[in-house]
């Protein structure tokens, strides 16, 4: 044909057809294939474990059937959700099982629940004496046994099955009650603690320093009575009356100081008074001086403790001086007054004469004792002419 004569269209060639797409699976088909082979094996693992000749021991027993149960709960869970054409044939199967499983476990001795009934029936006994405590007349002691109840109520653990629901809302209302009487008192103590600071304190102004001391003392057995009480507020109150009572003390002390160096001056001026009328020429009476010099020293009360020995010393010195000058014999200076008074006596014990000769016989002429001669006419010593 000519070039430019148009060609012939050519005919399409048929294509083959698609391959159709498979329809999909049905979703519960799926599940009942992958579930129900475990489901079912499950379900025999109880039943195995219901078929199997018990344990001697019953704790054994009780652990193994325990575990089963356990087993079959966690399958379950692990195989959720079934199959809904099966589903509540499947878990009517499976509670039976765990039922029956649960009867074999509570028929068998169960030495557990023994003691959780005596640690429910100890627990009533606590709460029993602690309701008990909240109205004991000695506040201290129901303290104490509180605080070890608490003690012992944790280390018995948690509460039992067997006890009853409220059994802890019960424990804590008690021990609230009896804690809270504590507090009760605690104020108490306080607003007595704080009128005995007020006493002690009133008592530092006092013009008479022993009998504010002695006070004090009284106020001190008062706070062992009252008791003090913990905590800052209590601290507080203890050192407000303790220096309170040192500044009554430390008064007491200086008061005390100044009696005794008045009492030292007063003795020092008797002292010096009996040695200036010694060393007088004419002072008068010894004696008397002295007897009155005794009665003023004795009014001085008792002499203070130290010094008192010395000043006494000197003062028997004095007087001793102020009695036998020294142009006295020296021999009696230091002798006891009493001893002086009756020295004329023993003078005149030592000084009596001889006794007289024999009388002579008749025949010899005895001769007549001269006018002139007194045999009451004796020397005294000089320190006993005066």
């Amino acid at each position: 044909p000519p070039a430019h004569a148009p060609r012939p269209p050519r005919e399409a060639a048929p294509r083959p057809p698609r391959p159709s797409t498979p329809a999909a699976p049905d979703p519960e088909q799926t599940l009942a294939w992958v579930v129900l082979p475990k489901v079912q094996a499950a379900l025999d693992a109880a039943d195995q474990a219901l078929a199997a000749p018990p344990l001697d021991a019953p704790e054994a027993e009780r652990d193994r059937l325990r575990r089963a149960r356990v087993q079959l709960d966690r399958a379950w869970e692990r195989l959720l959700p079934l199959p809904s054409a099966e589903e509540a044939e499947l878990e009517a199967a499976r509670q039976a099982r765990r039922e029956a499983l649960t009867a074999r476990v509570a028929a068998l001795p169960d030495p557990r629940r023994a003691e959780e009934q005596a640690a429910a029936a100890r627990r009533l006994a606590m709460l029993a004496e602690l309701q008990a405590l909240a109205t004991d007349p000695d506040l201290r002691v129901a303290i104490d046994r509180a605080r070890a109840m608490q003690v012992e109520w944790r280390a018995l653990g948690r509460i039992p099955r067997d006890a009853p629901a409220d059994l802890g809302a019960r424990w804590r209302e008690a021990m609230d009650a009896v804690f809270a009487r504590r507090d009760a008192e605690r104020g108490q103590r306080l607003q007595r603690l704080e009128g005995l600071v007020q006493q002690a304190e009133t008592l530092t102004r006092s013009a008479d320093p022993q009998r504010a001391a002695d006070a004090v003392k009284a106020l001190q057995q008062r706070w062992k009575d009252v008791g003090g009480v913990r905590g800052p507020e209590g601290d507080a109150l203890w050192a407000r009356f303790r220096a309170a009572a040192d500044a009554v003390f430390e008064a007491r002390r200086a008061a005390a100081d100044q009696d005794r160096d008045r009492a030292i001056a007063a003795r020092r001026a008797l002292i010096d008074e009996a040695r200036a009328r010694a060393a007088a020429e004419d002072a008068g009476d010894p004696e008397d001086l002295v007897a009155d010099l005794h009665r003023r020293w004795k009014r001085l009360g008792p002499a203070p403790r130290g010094p008192g020995d010395a000043l006494w010393a000197e003062f028997r010195e004095a007087c001793d001086r102020l009695r036998h000058p020294p142009q006295a014999d020296p021999a009696l200076l230091g002798q006891d007054p009493g001893a002086l008074r009756h020295a004329p006596f023993a003078a005149l014990a030592t000084a009596a004469p001889a006794p007289a000769a024999p009388p002579a016989p008749p025949d010899e002429a005895s001769p007549s004792p001269s006018a002139s001669e007194d045999p009451t006419d004796l020397v005294l010593p000089a320190g006993l002419r005066r």
